[in-house]
């Protein structure tokens, strides 16, 4: 494959991969005005973000499968049209239900492009392209949350919150049109679809690992905080702050900027050989800090104090999540190569839907929804920093173990 070919369809799936995960993130800013105009409780306009996540979060489940039955360009085709269908249908709806279920459909059709974009360049890349390849598609991890509220607070201020959805419809419409004849398809020999069983057995094989369920607790619990604090920050900011929406939008430029000084300090460490653990005992304190800025912002009653300390508690969990998600997610791949992929695939799906939850279970405490986004934060870094505590344990233990065998 020729190298403008390769950065051509590279671009392409960055641009795909983005507008998918800002489905959310544009959407942020117009949930205020939703709960208003369709005379929705709290709880129930965030089933809007809760749901969405759940649908991504079985899509990253069950896309591998499906694209080893159908191909990797039809299953990324396909999921682009429905992503495209499914906008289209929730700008036009008025009642909330159908909005919601059309939400978790549209997880579900975002989840497709997310899993086969990566699965095409490990497959049609050359080798010494895959690391750049991906490098250029964790970019839209980072744009889309500083850009996406952004865009979705001056379609609100200006116009409607529905252009929220039409807008990246057709922009995905526009550009899979375009581009449509250069996704080469990489699958050349199709299988069946695994019966119900065999999915069991994979999933007994990591459910019965104390290491693997150890590992992802502490991610699910860093992702489930933040992620409660992203569905419940319109409501708390704007309605109960009084932050004006463009202000509130600038707040997730901070955010990005924390995503982006995570990544980086767990770059520094790696290359300063601290090891797996250690990076992300890092990333555990970083997010302890948060917990507790979090508690802080309880105790002061001026306003420009609260949404300084939210900002900056927000700020340190999701540094904390960018330090730890990659050396969990790298380390528990290579603890199982044979099943690399449907490890990192039940990785994925763990921590979406340990935000589903989250966000969920936060959202219900509406009356005082500050104080239940703190509760639900204390406690999952408590379990998160109870999980790291156990695998520093059963690992000293190990190397007592070893070094007794070798005396």
């Amino acid at each position: 494959m020729k190298t403008e070919k390769i950065k051509l369809i590279t671009y392409v799936f960055l641009l795909i991969q983005a507008v998918g995960c800002a489905s959310t993130d544009i959407f942020l800013p117009s949930l205020p005005k939703l709960g208003k105009e369709f005379c929705a409780s709290v709880p129930v306009v965030n089933l809007t973000i809760s749901l969405f996540a759940a649908g991504m979060a079985i899509g990253c489940l069950f896309t591998g499968y499906i694209s080893d039955r159908i191909g990797r360009r039809s299953t990324f085709l396909w999921s682009n049209v429905l992503y495209f269908i499914v906008s289209l249908l929730i700008s036009t709806t008025f009642y909330i239900w159908p909005m919601i279920i059309l939400r978790f459909i549209q997880g579900l059709t975002v989840a497709g492009p997310m899993i086969v974009c990566r699965q095409i360049v490990k497959e049609s890349f050359p080798k010494d392209t895959h690391l750049n390849a991906f490098a250029t598609l964790s970019i839209g991890a980072f744009l889309s949350p500083a850009v996406a509220p952004i865009i979705g607070a001056y379609i609100v201020h200006y116009i409607s919150w529905r252009f929220c959805f039409i807008l990246p419809a057709l922009f995905i419409a526009t550009l899979v049109f375009f581009s449509r004849k250069i996704i080469p398809e990489t699958v050349t020999d199709y299988k069946k679809i695994p019966d119900i069983s065999k999915i069991a057995g994979d999933f007994k094989c990591f459910a019965s690992s104390d290491i693997y369920i150890l590992y992802v607790l502490i991610i699910i619990s860093i992702f489930g905080a933040y992620f409660s604090f992203i569905s419940l920050s319109s409501e708390i900011y704007v309605v109960k702050l009084h932050l004006s929406i463009l202000l509130y939008s600038k707040i997730f430029l901070l955010l990005a900027l924390s995503y982006l000084a995570g990544n980086t300090l767990m770059g520094f460490l790696d290359k300063k050989k601290w090891g797996v653990n250690k990076i992300i005992k890092t990333g555990i304190a970083c997010a302890v800090a948060g917990a507790l800025i979090f508690l802080m912002s309880l105790f002061f009653k001026e306003t420009l104090q609260k949404i300084f300390l939210i900002t900056l508690a927000a700020s340190f969990i999701r540094m904390a999540y960018a330090c730890a998600v990659n050396p969990i997610a790298s380390h528990l791949m290579s603890i199982f190569p044979e099943k690399s992929g449907f490890a990192l695939g039940f990785f994925l799906f763990s921590i979406l839907m340990s935000g589903s939850i989250c966000s969920a279970i936060a959202s219900l405490m509406h009356s005082n929804l500050l104080f239940g986004m703190t509760l639900i934060t204390v406690i999952l870094i408590l379990i998160s920093l109870a999980a790291y505590m156990i695998i520093s344990v059963k690992t000293k233990n190990q190397k007592i173990v070893k070094a007794d065998l070798n005396s």
